[in-house]
């Protein structure tokens, strides 16, 4: 796909996707709790900078929080995290996924500090 060295960036592999594609993601997610522990996972999420709370169900087995992560790995790691440490969490489930593109920051980075280099 990247063939060329000319046409991807040095440090860039061959086949990797362009760093204008980077991303990150942005989920909507339910955690399914022990009933009665709803107080103190909610405590304990405050130990997660990238979880923020959002409501419960009535009946306190739900949690809705957003989560905010760099791509899937640190997602997938950082649910691993939250079931393995707070011990009331059941499963977790994403409702949605939204991607953050960082083609903007890139673009305007870009143009604010034009390359010396014009191959």
């Amino acid at each position: 796909m990247w063939a060329s060295s000319r046409t991807r960036p040095p440090n860039q592999r061959q086949n990797e996707a362009p760093a204008a594609f980077i991303t990150m993601i942005i989920t909507g997610t339910a955690l399914l709790i022990e009933n009665g522990a709803t107080s103190d996972v909610i405590k304990r999420l405050k130990n997660y900078p990238e979880v923020t709370f959002q409501v419960h169900s009535e009946c306190g087995t739900e949690l809705i929080v957003n989560i905010e992560a760099d791509d899937q790995r640190s997602l997938d790691a950082l649910c691993a995290r939250i079931k393995q440490e707070i011990p009331h969490v059941i499963d977790i489930a994403h409702v949605y996924f939204h991607m953050e593109d960082e083609v903007e920051k890139l673009t305007s980075a870009a143009q604010d500090h034009p390359s010396s280099n014009n191959d």
